[in-house]
């Protein structure tokens, strides 16, 4: 009885986070593609792929203070899944001291080295750079901030904020494009305004979350240094592996075709993160720790993970060639170049949705090493397939990368769980049949469903 009340609640806090994240998420969806509709109408292609260089190179460099935060939020969710509040507490506050480090050190130098480039680029060049060191600042707050929604499973809280910060970066572009000009200049500033007004508004959330720590004195050892110098090494040099290739993917791109190429092929990756995000995966990363010492349940959460969200993803793909040339062909004709290269990375999905399943495990497992070996192994192969098929076929090469690295590395990885987690494995009989339990799980879904539908309904009635 004890363990069916846990499944309930696991399954709960799934459906119930989900949910949450499903709805800000169409919700942000929803203004990003008015945003989008605002920057790409205003920008010309050029310029476009220019914007997607400032950001790749920004993402590249954001590694430096996210690196390690994987292995060290994993740990701290195993923390207070086994009552150990006080060392969460410690390894929480080690972690965000190590980042606000990184972070104030990553500004000065962007900042205050911006001018050094004048000698090749103009002033409007500096400015834009100078706006971009902020966002270390304002990333670091929002990420601090979101973590202690991500221990309290407080989802809905946490999937607002992506809403919150696009909402606010659509009123700014409003007031450009009425007053003013939108450059690219403009777009980076309506970004960083988006992210720093959020900080306030998730802040009384926070502190909401935050207060069954408040009477809690964190541990006095050390725990964030000794994991970083055991398994956790392997969590921080692997993010630089992972994000390099797209990193460089892009600078491939602008040396094998062009700079608007850089544009389209970052459009319809934009297109596909639209779609892709709709997968229910957002609390996986959170809930799996929680279980993964259950042997039988861990299996039983492995399977209906990979069977439900396999499915989804067909959805999600025959959806997207629906309607993406909908929208393109209404809004954004300028684009129809990326409609081809939308259709065949799309076809990523049910592999990544397989994918993404298995490395929640291998991560909650904490095999940091091999997952950094995965890493190095994934991007060598990424960056030699760009290079020898975008030489080959332009970025078509680009996209067929992207399809055959994909299913390599899902290849690679489920090889290695069946090996270091005897018992869980794919097993074809259970994803391809529907029995009792699958009905019994789908009508827990479906209720939960009703009651975090009727919730906010119930709610409005009161006011009516």
């Amino acid at each position: 009885m004890e363990n069916n009340q846990k499944d309930i609640s696991i399954l709960e806090r799934y459906v119930s986070g989900e949910a949450s994240s499903a709805f800000w998420d169409v919700a942000a969806k929803g203004v990003g593609i008015i945003n989008t509709f605002f920057i790409i109408s205003a920008l010309s292609l050029y310029q476009y792929g220019v914007f997607q260089l400032f950001l790749a190179t920004y993402a590249f460099s954001s590694l430096f203070v996210t690196a390690g935060g994987g292995v060290a939020v994993n740990d701290i969710i195993r923390f207070i899944g086994e009552k150990k509040e006080a060392q969460a507490k410690k390894l929480f506050y080690e972690l965000n001291v190590y980042r606000l480090i990184i972070s104030v050190i990553l500004w000065i130098i962007v900042f205050f080295g911006a001018p050094f480039l004048s000698f090749k680029y103009g002033h409007d060049f500096i400015i834009i750079i100078k706006i971009i060191s902020f966002y270390f600042l304002s990333s670091f707050l929002l990420k601090f901030i979101s973590n202690v929604f991500l221990f309290r499973l407080k989802f809905e809280a946490l999937a607002s904020r992506t809403f919150y910060e696009k909402a606010i970066q659509l009123g700014v572009l409003v007031y450009f494009f009425f007053f003013g000009t939108i450059g690219i200049k403009e777009v980076v500033l309506s970004q960083l305004i988006g992210q720093t007004a959020n900080i306030f508004i998730l802040l009384p959330g926070f502190f909401t979350a935050y207060s069954p720590w408040r009477n809690i004195k964190a541990s006095k050892e050390s725990i964030f240094i000794p994991i970083m110098l055991s398994y956790g090494k392997w969590a921080v040099i692997r993010p630089f592996i992972r994000r390099s290739i797209y990193f460089i993917q892009p600078w491939i791109i602008k040396l094998f075709v062009n700079t608007e190429s850089v544009a389209i092929f970052s459009v319809a990756q934009s297109m596909v993160s639209l779609y892709k995000g709709l997968l229910p995966t957002k609390t996986l990363s959170t809930l799996i720790p929680l279980r993964i010492h259950d042997k039988e349940k861990s299996q039983k959460m492995f399977t209906f993970t990979i069977k439900y969200l396999t499915l989804f993803s067909f959805l999600i793909v025959l959806a997207g060639v629906i309607t993406a040339p909908i929208g393109i062909y209404l809004f954004f004709t300028k684009y129809i170049p990326s409609l081809p290269i939308f259709f065949i990375l799309i076809l990523r999905t049910p592999l990544l949705a397989v994918s993404a399943s298995i490395s929640f495990f291998i991560t909650a497992l904490r095999k940091q090493k091999f997952l950094l070996y995965n890493g190095m192994i994934n991007t060598a192969t990424s960056i030699l397939f760009s290079v020898v098929l975008t030489y080959l076929f332009g970025i078509w090469g680009m996209a067929i990368e992207d399809i055959l690295t994909t299913f390599i590395m899902l290849i690679v990885v489920y090889v290695y769980l069946i090996k270091i987690k005897p018992g869980i494995e794919i097993r074809w009989k259970d994803i391809f049949s529907f029995g009792e339990e699958d009905k019994i799980i789908l009508k827990n879904v479906y209720v939960l469903l009703l009651l975090f539908i009727k919730k906010p309904i119930n709610s409005i009635k009161k006011y009516i």
